[in-house]
């Protein structure tokens, strides 16, 4: 899966989304993001038992660095699990 395009803009994400990360897209106003690291695709060992996408409402925080961190907000957090490949 190259872009989350396909699954996560418009509805989501909204235009002027960006890449926070490997696997990970936040929107344009820092409030909701997408994730689908290598540790969320993986077939077992992951957090939610199969391979998933996490959609999630967050809250940008600016480190002193300067540097953007994302906390996710409450119970923001939905799975959206992925067909498996035949």
């Amino acid at each position: 899966m190259e872009t989350v395009g396909e699954y996560a803009h418009p509805t989501w994400l909204g235009e002027g989304y960006k890449q926070a990360g490997p696997g990970r897209y936040v929107s344009a106003d820092g409030t909701r993001q997408v994730r689908f690291t290598d540790s969320d695709l993986a077939k077992s060992g992951n957090h939610a038992g199969a391979p998933h996408m996490n959609f999630e409402e967050v809250r940008t925080i600016v480190k002193p660095n300067g540097k953007e961190s994302f906390v996710p907000k409450g119970n923001g957090n939905s799975h959206i699990y992925l067909p498996e490949e035949q």
